[in-house]
């Protein structure tokens, strides 16, 4: 049984290794231990190009669409949409899975709890 545990720790060294952890931006402690306790992680860092109207997430290496002409589509036309997307002279776009998509909120902000380096952004229940 410790053999196991040992394993277990080793693979998980290994995820975090390649998926950084950045701070979610909670600061208040609602229970001892959570996010507010510790405040770990990378600190957030974004790059906005002005051009391609793109962002540049330091702390995870995703580049972000933050584009206002970008249309509002269903699931299925998104894929499609990422698919076909050629911007900022890359054409490997796709769709972002959940877990990326949460690295980009921001817990200390509201409406939108995201970092003000993306403009193009409406707050709302999706």
């Amino acid at each position: 049984m410790h053999k196991l545990h040992v394993m277990f720790i080793a693979a998980a060294a290994l995820l975090l290794a390649d998926d950084p952890i950045v701070k979610i931006g909670q600061t208040t402690v609602y229970k001892t231990g959570d996010d507010g306790t510790y405040q770990r992680g990378f600190a957030r860092s974004y790059t906005r190009d002005l051009v391609s109207g793109t962002v540049m997430d330091h702390a995870t290496g995703l580049q972000w669409q933050d584009n206002s002409a970008a249309p509002q589509l269903n699931w299925v036309e998104a894929l499609n949409y990422c698919t076909a997307l050629v911007l900022d002279g890359k054409s490997d776009w796709y769709l972002p899975t959940r877990k990326e998509l949460v690295s980009i909120t921001d817990k200390s902000r509201v409406n939108p709890a995201i970092d003000p380096a993306f403009v193009n952004v409406t707050s709302r229940y999706y």
